[in-house]
């Protein structure tokens, strides 16, 4: 057992004997995988934390803060051996978890493990008491890990079912607030990016109270620019942009929205093929996604506008500063012209 991936990669970690049920290394790192975009700044709870591997996991890719509980005493010595192993007193409940969702302040969490023992019964129990006790932050989750024939309901509370998955043998289910914070995703390839861009992007940014703009990247694929190129030019062009956040991701589009909780994917269209395009797409994502595929109309002065026209005008030698944001022109030019 070991720390997957941050600053304490490679830790090895003591197990919690046989009280516990420890999440598998190739489970955690394929879970932390959709967590990934929510770690950073969080404050998480690990209940019944076993060995607290999961807590360590995340304060190990950035987590602000992580709380832990666990009344089990060969437990308990195994969190404070791991957390001095990484040099960092734990903040440990040494409690029943009823114990501990009571201590914990009012809208502070944005991760919470459940973990217990699959046959326990206690799942229902500690989502509504989370949910009750409203110890969520508006974007928080709710991760509870059970067995394959432990079916959990849809609802409890304001609590609601967002995402499941199958990892091994082991099973997760995904809550979020009912009538949280909704959240969006834009994406496209921005090689490189234009002001038609961002115009659609800052109507999008309307519509939603968190905007993903996604760097979509295909790995087979040949591009003018590399990818930490336009991930860093997309970053300043939409920095005056509060509720964006910018990220790349190498898969399917349809995954990264369900890794953030997005319920709705805007697209940009230009014209009739492209609103042609965007039915098709919308129609493929219900295959791999209950949100909905949405679209913003460019404004008129930039429906000309497309990474592929700046190209061009590139290749020509002609002049595209009208068509790129201002504070990338020179980058682009170093990168399209030489």
């Amino acid at each position: 057992m070991r720390v997957i991936a941050g600053k304490y990669k490679g830790r090895v970690l003591q197990s919690a004997g046989d009280c516990t049920r420890p999440t598998l290394d190739r489970t955690k790192e394929t879970l932390f995988n959709i967590l990934q975009m929510r770690i950073a700044n969080s404050t998480v709870l690990d209940l019944f934390a076993g060995s607290g591997q999961l807590a360590i996991e995340c304060l190990s890719r950035g987590a602000s803060r992580a709380i832990l509980c666990d009344n089990d005493r060969i437990a308990q010595q195994a969190i404070k051996a791991n957390f001095q192993k990484i040099g960092i007193v734990p903040e440990l409940y040494s409690c029943s978890y009823r114990s501990c969702l009571g201590n914990i302040t009012k809208g502070t969490l944005d991760i919470v493990f459940v973990d217990p023992p699959y046959a326990s019964g206690y799942y229902k129990d500690v989502l509504e008491s989370v949910s009750n006790l409203q110890l969520l932050t508006e974007s928080g989750i709710v991760v509870c890990e059970h067995g394959m024939d432990v079916q959990l309901p849809n609802d409890v509370c304001n609590l609601t079912v967002y995402n499941q998955r199958k990892i091994g043998s082991v099973k997760f289910t995904f809550y979020k607030r009912r009538g949280r914070m909704s959240i969006g995703v834009f994406a496209g390839s921005f090689c490189p990016v234009t002001k038609g861009h961002i115009d659609a992007i800052e109507k999008s940014a309307k519509l939603v109270d968190k905007l993903y703009v996604v760097m979509g990247v295909n790995l087979s694929k040949k591009y003018a620019i590399s990818i930490s190129e336009r991930l860093d030019m997309l970053k300043r062009a939409l920095q005056h942009i509060p509720n964006v956040e910018v990220y790349s991701h190498d898969g399917m589009m349809t995954d990264f929205c369900k890794m953030v909780g997005a319920t709705v994917m805007i697209k940009s269209i230009r014209n009739a093929l492209d609103l042609q395009s965007v039915i098709d797409l919308s129609d493929i994502n219900k295959s791999y996604w209950d949100g909905e595929t949405v679209f913003v109309v460019g404004s008129k002065e930039y429906r000309h506008v497309s990474s592929s026209l700046v190209r061009e005008l590139a290749s020509l030698g002609q002049d595209f500063s009208e068509y790129v944001p201002e504070n990338c022109l020179e980058d682009i030019k170093k990168y399209l012209v030489g």
